[in-house]
């Protein structure tokens, strides 16, 4: 019970320090010290997780990739090259709303931690044509990203479910849809609504804007390319992306000066340390929650009392996706609490599919994602004004996962 506590006072500092703008990286290693203090075994459980966090495969890799997007990110704006395929995308696509649209989903089928802040630059740039305001630009650039993951099956969270509970592909897919679908309208909404609706480009400007797009895209094209088809690792795709901005830019031809010009400026200057210890902070502050057991305890606890299984497959992956920001973490720790009470269930499979479905709605919205934070912080946003406008499409997600829920069990 104590370490429940210390999980509370954690959330509770780092909301706090969100409020008062505080930076959330320190935030969040403040909030981790003072939960392992109530752990009992602090020591531990902070040297453990500082060596997660710095040293672990996955937690190495997610770092590097975040200073490397960045470092891509400026120098593509240092080149003019995002400006070039932000104008050549809305062209395509007629008007800034596709593009809006079009380069999160593309970046969702990446599947890389923290890897929306690859598109934040673009739909920052078409957003801003469209007189959306910075809330609304970090709710399309996060949610039009995220919720493909609903029904994405090389979606390392799902895959990891079906590995834990064998639950087949097809439970999914109907409520994955019908939420998707619900969820992609709602924030739509919220991120257009009150939006300019300049007019659309002719087909003609579409087919010369053509050369330009493929150019000034190529970059991000090899980065998802050689991680995707080629099984390359994320940050040296990112590198190989980097080297293509520095080289290849629409319209301008390569010389010293200009060549010189992004290297300094987007390469060796480009990297946002700012973001990079934002991400670290909140890496720590997830892996102390893991490392003290404290979702454990506490999702024991609420199980122990749930008056049903679906309360149990609703409300506690939700808040574990919610208190440490990872989708996959959730599922890892919810998932052996479920699966011993659904031996014998008709409806094992089903509830299930709603734990996935909730535990995805409360990493959303958690102030430990990485992608959230990370989208907020590159746009200069708020939070907590970002979360009124996120918690339409979160609600709707979960009330047509309750929907479901109540009609299945």
């Amino acid at each position: 019970m104590v370490t429940a506590l210390g999980l509370v006072a954690g959330v509770t500092i780092i909301l706090t320090g969100v409020k008062r703008k505080f930076h959330i990286g320190l935030t969040s290693v403040v909030a981790a010290v003072i939960l392992s203090l109530f752990s009992g075994q602090a020591w531990t459980v902070l040297t453990v997780s500082l060596v997660d966090t710095l040293l672990a495969p996955s937690n190495r890799t997610l770092l590097l990739a975040i200073a490397l997007i960045t470092a891509l990110g400026k120098t593509m704006q240092v080149s003019g090259a995002m400006t070039t395929l932000a104008d050549s995308t809305q062209k395509l696509f007629r008007t800034p709303k596709g593009t809006i649209f079009v380069l999160p989903a593309l970046v969702g089928f990446l599947s890389v931690p923290g890897a929306s802040i690859f598109s934040a630059p673009m739909v920052d740039a078409s957003g801003r044509q469209l007189g959306m305001s910075t809330e609304q630009r970090a709710v399309a650039n996060v949610y039009f990203r995220h919720l493909w993951y609903l029904v994405y099956p090389l979606y390392p969270p799902f895959i990891l479910l079906q590995q834990m509970s064998g639950i087949p592909y097809q439970a999914l897919l109907f409520p994955g849809l019908i939420a998707m679908a619900a969820s992609f309208a709602t924030a739509a909404y919220v991120s257009f609504r009150g939006a300019a609706n300049p007019v659309e480009h002719q087909e003609s400007h579409a087919r010369e804007a053509l050369p330009a797009f493929i150019s000034s895209v190529l970059p991000l094209v090899a980065v998802l390319g050689l991680s995707l088809g080629a099984g390359l690792s994320f940050p040296l795709a990112v590198l190989i992306g980097i080297v293509l901005a520095l080289l290849i830019v629409p319209g301008q031809g390569l010389n010293t000066d200009n060549l010189g010009k992004r290297l300094r400026e987007g390469v060796l200057a480009g990297i946002d340390w700012h973001i990079v210890s934002a991400v670290a902070g909140i890496v720590f502050f997830s892996r102390v929650v893991v490392n003290s057991g404290a979702v454990t305890v506490l999702a024991a606890r609420f199980s122990l009392k749930a008056s049903s299984l679906l309360m149990l497959a609703l409300a506690v992956p939700f808040l574990v996706g919610f208190i440490t920001g990872s989708h996959q973490g959730a599922i890892g720790i919810v998932l052996p609490i479920l699966l011993p009470l659904l031996a014998g269930q008709p409806n094992g499979h089903r509830l299930v599919a709603l734990l996935y479905m909730a535990s995805l709605g409360g990493y959303l919205m958690s102030p430990a994602h990485v992608c959230l934070i990370g989208t907020i912080e590159y746009l200069k946003g708020d939070l907590a004004a970002t979360w009124r406008l996120a918690w339409l499409p979160t609600g709707v997600l979960l009330m047509v996962t309750l929907i479901f829920g109540l009609v299945w069990v």
